[in-house]
């Protein structure tokens, strides 16, 4: 059994993301990112994804990311930061 390790809550609650997945890298079977603190689409607010996704992959995670989020508007037109995403994960 794994844990789903939900990079909003663990930012809200408790912060220091990095040092958190690091150790608790082996219990973690599925990661959920979204923007703090809005909770909106992870490309704004506080958690740099785009660092903090290549550093997860660098820790051995192979698993899903998914994106748990309150869109801040039309689904599909808010989807453009996964593209970014993508691009910086190649």
């Amino acid at each position: 059994m794994k844990i789903l390790l939900d990079c909003y809550h663990l930012q809200i609650s408790e912060g220091d993301l990095t040092r958190r997945l690091e150790r608790l890298m082996p219990l973690i079977g599925h990661i959920q990112i979204a923007a703090v603190p809005t909770r909106a689409e992870p490309d704004e607010g506080e958690v740099d994804y785009l660092y903090l996704l290549p550093t997860i992959e660098k820790f051995g995670y192979r698993g899903f990311v998914a994106g748990e989020y309150r869109a801040r508007g039309e689904v599909e037109a808010g989807l453009g930061w996964l593209k970014a995403f993508r691009t910086a994960m190649a």
